[in-house]
C-alpha cells in the first residue's frame, strides 16, 4: 500500500462518522434552538392565520406588493375579536401597539425597520383594525419570517410569525 493509500482511507472513514446522521459532537444540542420553530406558536387554523390568543384576537396580512428580494414590499394587515367577528369583519384595534419585524433564521439577521400605520379613508381617519406595513425590504432571497407582534412599549406581549419563502 502506498503511504498517500494509508493516510487516505482513514480520512474518508472519518468523513463517513462524521457526516452521519446523529447529532454533531461539536454542537451543544440541548442549548440548541430549532431555528423552524423558537419561539413560534403552534399553526394557526386558516379561519384565524395570525393568532393572538391573550388578546382575543386574529389578524390576517395580504400582500399589497410583494413579497419580493428586487423592491420594496407592502402589506395589509386587519384584526379582529376570535369571539364575536370573522375576517370580513368587524375588525378591531389591539390595546397594544403593532409592530413588525423581518428575520432570516439561516443567516440570523433581520432587515430594516418596517413602517406600520393605521389604514386611513379618504377622510383621514384611522380605520379601526386595519393597518399597513411599509417599508418592507427582504435584502436577499431565501426563507424568511414576519413576525407580528403586539407591543406594551418594547415589551412584546404577543407575537404570530409567518414563513415567506422568496
Amino acid at each position: 500500500m502506498k503511504p498517500k493509500n494509508i493516510i487516505f482511507i482513514p480520512g474518508v472513514i472519518l468523513l463517513f462518522i462524521a457526516s452521519a446522521c446523529g447529532k454533531s459532537p461539536l454542537l451543544n444540542h440541548a442549548n440548541a434552538a430549532d431555528s423552524a420553530t423558537s419561539g413560534l406558536s403552534s399553526p394557526a387554523p386558516a379561519a384565524c392565520p395570525l393568532s393572538f390568543p391573550k388578546a382575543g384576537l386574529c389578524a390576517s396580512l395580504s400582500w399589497s406588493s410583494g413579497p419580493s428580494a428586487e423592491a420594496m414590499n407592502s402589506f395589509a394587515l386587519k384584526f379582529w375579536s376570535v369571539s364575536s367577528a370573522t375576517s370580513s369583519g368587524p375588525f378591531s384595534d389591539p390595546a397594544k401597539s403593532v409592530f413588525v419585524k423581518l428575520w432570516m433564521p439561516s443567516m440570523g439577521h433581520g432587515s430594516s425597520p418596517v413602517t406600520v400605520t393605521h389604514k386611513q379613508d379618504s377622510t383621514h381617519t384611522n380605520l379601526t383594525g386595519q393597518f399597513e406595513a411599509t417599508n418592507v425590504y427582504f435584502v436577499m432571497p431565501g426563507a424568511w419570517d414576519v413576525h407580528v407582534q403586539l407591543r406594551d412599549g418594547a415589551t412584546v406581549s404577543e407575537e404570530a410569525v409567518l414563513a415567506v419563502k422568496l
